[in-house]
C-alpha cells in the first residue's frame, strides 16, 4: 500500500466522520505547508545587498564548525551541493570551491570576512560565499521507517569583495519529522513521496532552498532551476577540500 493511502486510512480511522474529517484535514495540512519549502531557512541581509554585483562569485569549501555533530567529509559533500546549486541558477559565474581553495591557501590568509574579500579579489569576483557547517547526521533506518531521522544544519554568507562586509547571511536547520508529528511540513511530505530521506539527499534540496533563499533576497524571485535540477547529493564539485 502506497504511503500516501496508508495515511488516507490513518486519518479515517481516527478521526470521527469519515471523509468529511479527512478533506478537513487535507485543507488544513495544505494551508499548513505552503510556505514549508523555506520555513528551516532563516536570513537576513544588509540593505545594500540589492547594489552588489553578482557577475561572479567564488566560493569557499564549507568548514566544519569544532563541535560539528558530522562524519569525515560531510563539508564536502555540502560544498558541492551548493556549488551545484549556485551554478543550476544561471545567474551567476562561479569560481569552484578548489581553485577559491588554492587562491586562499596561496594568500595564506584565515577564514574570516578580510580574508574571504581577498580570495575574492585575486579571482576578480564581486563576491565571496563562505560557510560552516554544524549539523550532518544521517538517518537510523530506511525509507518508510527510522529510529532516528536525518537532521543536517549550516550557515552561509556572502561577502562583498569591495567592502569585506557579509551582506546576506542565511541559516538552515532541519530534522526530518514524520507528518502527524509536523503538520506544517504536509508540501515537504509529498514533495519526498513520504520518505525518511538520507542526510545527502537532505542537504541536497538544504542547498538548494538556501541559495532560492538568497535569490529572493537579492533578485526578488527565484530562477526555479535550482529546486527543479537532479539530486545532487552524490557529486560533490570539490574534490580537495579540507576534511
Amino acid at each position: 500500500m502506497s504511503s500516501g493511502k496508508l495515511l488516507v486510512r490513518e486519518l479515517r480511522i481516527r478521526r470521527p466522520g469519515g471523509w468529511r474529517g479527512i478533506a478537513a484535514v487535507a485543507v488544513a495540512l495544505a494551508v499548513a505547508g505552503a510556505c514549508s519549502e523555506s520555513r528551516h531557512v532563516t536570513s537576513h541581509s544588509a540593505p545594500e545587498l540589492v547594489t552588489v554585483p553578482h557577475a561572479h562569485v567564488a566560493l569557499l569549501p564549507i568548514r566544519r564548525m569544532p563541535n560539528a555533530r558530522a562524519p569525515a567529509g560531510a563539508e564536502e559533500v555540502l560544498t558541492g551541493q551548493l556549488y551545484s546549486a549556485l551554478v543550476a541558477t544561471g545567474r551567476f559565474a562561479v569560481t569552484t570551491p578548489d581553485a577559491a581553495a588554492d587562491t586562499e591557501r596561496t594568500l595564506g590568509v584565515g577564514a574570516t570576512l578580510a580574508g574571504a574579500a581577498r580570495v575574492g579579489e585575486a579571482l576578480g569576483s564581486d563576491v565571496v560565499i563562505i560557510g560552516s557547517l554544524s549539523d550532518y547526521v544521517d538517518r537510523v533506518g530506511g525509507d518508510y521507517g527510522v529510529e532516528t531521522p536525518a537532521s543536517v544544519a549550516f550557515s552561509v554568507d556572502v561577502v562583498e569583495v569591495k567592502s569585506g562586509h557579509a551582506v546576506w547571511h542565511g541559516e538552515y536547520a532541519e530534522e526530518q519529522q514524520p507528518l502527524l508529528v509536523d503538520l506544517g511540513g504536509a508540501a515537504a511530505f509529498w514533495s519526498r513521496r513520504g520518505r525518511y530521506l538520507t542526510v545527502a539527499e537532505l542537504s541536497d534540496q538544504a542547498t538548494r532552498q538556501t541559495v532560492g533563499a538568497l535569490e529572493v533576497a537579492w533578485f526578488g524571485e527565484k530562477s526555479g532551476v535550482a529546486s527543479s535540477m537532479p539530486n545532487a547529493a552524490a557529486t560533490p564539485a570539490c574534490t580537495t577540500c579540507p576534511r
